[in-house]
């Protein structure tokens, strides 16, 4: 007598006369749901996935793309859209400030904080809602649970497995962190805590002197806050030529940015309700201790790929360090 077994129905590994001791009768069970196929598998539901994904259905592909976070990834949820809307509005009240330059007569120009992040969290939920209706696309399938490879063209998502002839990986990065004394305990935030603030802190350190620490600079000092760089490079934006990180560099600090090269942090601590970091130059151990101190600090060492749990190696995915 034969069974047709279907996941949709029967969830083996809670079938209760399963008992532990028959751990081989459920394994086998399980392998003989078949999965569900599809021409075409995305898995990561940001920028690229999304669009990929959105292609492949309007070209007539079965295709199924797999993202248990925020469709729309970075870009749109913690990066480049929320981060521009913030320093648009840094960008008018600077204007506002000095429109007497252009003519014009404002009274006195104040900001409110709370009204600077609302007003990026609404452009945020726009860009969200567009998605919702945009994945109800014909020929695709959005799967929300984290993706597992079984095989090179087989991956588990929940209790469910799914097969397809093409799958593309674009799962996205996220903020890398690095083991410095003292900072777990600490505390810190990333650029994604940034977006949930809702007090402008006073001061702020920011460990790493990239792109994405300089463009939040440019948010908190823009606003009034002190902010502090500490790099350990010799130079912030170092992936940029000389000249242009010379003349930018210069622009930060007429500003009132803080801008530290050459640091090696030592310890961070957490006092009182400030933090502390204390500091050498990276050149020299032996060189003299620099402490600095502020109300928050703001950890953007760069990006790691988000790989991890994707079980590459079984499908034949090799990652170089």
């Amino acid at each position: 007598m034969w069974f047709l077994l279907s996941s949709k129905y029967l969830n083996v590994m809670e079938m209760p006369f399963l008992s532990v001791n028959n751990n081989y009768i459920r394994n086998n069970l399980q392998n003989c749901i078949m999965p569900l196929s599809f021409d075409f598998m995305v898995i990561g539901g940001g920028t690229g996935g999304l669009r990929t994904a959105l292609y492949a259905a309007s070209h007539g592909k079965k295709t199924v793309m797999i993202e248990p976070g925020v469709i729309g990834g970075t870009c749109l949820n913690y990066g480049c859209i929320p981060t521009k809307a913030l320093l648009q509005s840094v960008h008018i009240y600077h204007l506002a400030k000095n429109a007497k330059e252009f003519g014009i007569s404002t009274g006195k120009v104040s900001y409110s904080f709370k009204g600077v992040m609302k007003r990026m969290k609404e452009i945020v939920k726009d860009g969200q809602d567009h998605i919702k209706e945009s994945v109800k696309a014909p020929n695709l399938t959005v799967v929300r649970k984290p993706a597992k490879f079984l095989s090179s063209n087989t991956v588990q998502a929940g209790n469910e497995t799914y097969q397809a002839d093409k799958i593309v990986i674009a799962t996205g990065s996220r903020s890398t962190v690095f083991a410095i004394p003292g900072l777990d305990k600490a505390g810190y935030m990333t650029s994604d805590d940034v977006l949930k603030l809702e007090k402008l802190p006073k001061s702020l350190i920011i460990i790493g002197g990239g792109y994405i620490s300089m463009e939040l600079a440019t948010f908190f000092n823009g606003l009034g806050c002190k902010v502090t760089i500490l790099e350990r490079l010799p130079r912030c934006l170092a992936v940029l030529d000389q000249d242009i990180t010379d003349y930018l560099t210069a622009g930060y600090v007429e500003e009132g940015v803080d801008i530290h090269t050459n640091v090696n942090i030592m310890m961070v601590r957490k006092q009182k309700g400030k933090f502390t970091i204390e500091t050498n130059d990276v050149r020299d151990p032996n060189s003299k201790k620099v402490t600095y101190k502020a109300d928050k600090i703001l950890l953007s060492v760069g990006r790691s790929p988000n790989t991890e749990g994707l079980n590459l190696d079984a499908a034949g995915v090799k990652l170089t360090k």
